[in-house]
């Protein structure tokens, strides 16, 4: 007899639960195959979980590839500049110093485009191998099919990397050309100007050597006929440079 607080009553007594009418044996298969259920509804929210998770990986990368055909697209106008005005692109090109600032920014962007691709480029072998893995280990399970479509995303993600990689390149290749050329005009005027000084200069150090028997020196117009030969001689080498297509 139990007695549970003050409307406790000697006729109160407990009863005891009903016994399970499940044999001993039938327990364990019970309990087997509620296990089995489990393992089987785990597998499949995993798998699906899997594939949600692998639909948004696929997803962001297209974003952000399209970023990057943008940014590279635009730093392809801004480096050749086959879509601004003729005036404009005089412009650019009478000022040396903008223009070298400009291709510095080009080539940091493109090093930074260059970057987000080589990341993407890993990003996506990976997971191509994991899919290839699990394709492998189950190839007629419901997940291996799903994959296959998944795969073909991540190819055609891989196909446009290299596409992108190969503009990259192509733009840096020609950011570099342009730094050549802009080197060559600078190295080619002090050139010329070098070239058009040698004469002048020459007569200068003639008739600026300390003899005692120089006739020059006694003529009125000596200082004149110095500095109209040094004129003279920068003139015949300009025609001189003229004519042989240097300038």
């Amino acid at each position: 007899m139990i007695c549970a607080g003050r409307n406790c009553s000697p006729s109160s007594s407990f009863e005891p639960r009903a016994r399970s009418s499940r044999s001993p044996k039938e327990r364990p298969a019970v309990s087997r195959g509620w296990r089995n259920n489990a393992t089987t509804a785990f597998r499949l929210v995993s798998s699906d979980a899997f594939l949600v998770l692998l639909d948004l990986i696929i997803e962001c990368a297209t974003d952000l590839l399209d970023r990057v055909g943008d940014d590279l697209e635009r730093i392809n106008r801004a480096l050749f500049q086959h879509h601004a005005t003729a005036k404009r692109r005089l412009r650019i090109e009478a000022s040396p110093r903008r223009r070298t600032h400009q291709l510095d920014l080009i080539l940091t962007e493109l090093g930074y485009s260059r970057e987000v691709l080589v990341k993407l480029r890993r990003s996506v072998l990976s997971f191509r191998r994991v899919i290839i893995l699990l394709q492998e280990r189950d190839a007629e399970s419901a997940l291996a099919v799903k994959l296959k479509s998944f795969e073909h995303e991540l190819k055609a993600l891989a196909e446009a990397e290299e596409d992108l990689s190969a503009t990259n390149a192509f733009m840096l290749d020609g950011a570099v050309g342009y730094i050549g050329i802009l080197q060559s005009r600078v190295i080619n005027i002090l050139t010329i100007l070098g070239v058009l000084l040698t004469p002048p200069v020459l007569v200068a150090s003639v008739y600026g050597m300390n003899f005692k028997h120089m006739p020059e020196l006694d003529w009125s117009w000596g200082y004149a006929w110095a500095l109209g030969l040094m004129v003279v001689s920068a003139i015949v080498m300009y025609v001189v440079l003229r004519v042989r297509g240097w300038l």
